[in-house]
């Protein structure tokens, strides 16, 4: 991970990543993060179904699921772009 192009080690539990607020400056801040996931069978990230003879892959991304399918955060006054690379079969 790094936040502002300066690697670090978040402190972290199974469902966040806290960083630290003196690691933020003022404006915009950059934080890169790279991990791998495995696919939940538990409906609330993403969801398959098979129909017309595919395979379809999507999600509603409802509050608490999106997490599930790359990080990110739910905090209203905080906007962010983000670009995503998914590698799958």
């Amino acid at each position: 991970m790094a936040v502002n192009n300066k690697k670090l080690v978040p402190k972290r539990d199974d469902n966040f990543i806290y960083i630290s607020k003196d690691q933020l400056q003022k404006g915009k801040n950059r934080v890169s993060v790279m991990y791998v996931n495995k696919y939940d069978k538990d409906r609330r990230g993403c969801m398959k179904f098979f129909a017309d003879g595919g395979q379809y892959v999507y999600t509603k991304f409802e509050p608490y699921g999106a997490h599930k399918v790359f990080p990110c955060f739910d905090q209203p006054d905080i906007k962010a772009s983000m670009k995503i690379s998914v590698a799958a079969p």
